[in-house]
């Protein structure tokens, strides 16, 4: 019975987080910030765009920080619903706060893998080898 309580308890509460402001403001500034490039969801339909959809929150905020300071060089980008821009221009114009929250609002989304052709014949020669 106590480890009922204690799941329904952390259910309830994970309910909570994902309401709360701060995941409302994460997804708006995603959406905004992020979204015409990478998707609303952090799921690219681009292939020149990597998804981020899952990715752990720190991983997303120490590739902004590379961004931001330059260690990492973003190439200019035109969606086809939006101004071209680079992340570093992206990277340099938000607060740690906007990066925090619009990284656990895209840690917090599901993956979706792209569709993509093969060629099977290919893949079977490579198949061959191993």
């Amino acid at each position: 019975m106590r480890k009922l309580t204690i799941f329904a308890s952390i259910l309830a509460l994970s309910g909570i987080a994902l309401t709360s402001p701060a995941f409302a403001d994460g997804a708006a500034l995603a959406k905004d910030k992020c979204g015409s490039c990478h998707g609303a969801d952090g799921n690219s339909t681009d292939s020149k765009v990597p998804s981020i959809a899952g990715f752990p929150t720190s991983a997303t905020m120490d590739s902004f920080e590379q961004y931001k300071e330059g260690d990492r060089k973003g190439d200019k980008y035109k969606p086809s619903n939006g101004d071209e821009s680079d992340m570093n221009t992206v990277a340099k114009a938000l607060s740690e706060a906007d990066v925090e929250q619009i990284a656990n609002y895209y840690a917090g989304q599901k993956f979706k893998t792209a569709s993509q052709s093969i060629d099977a014949a290919l893949a079977a020669e490579g198949c061959k080898d191993s």
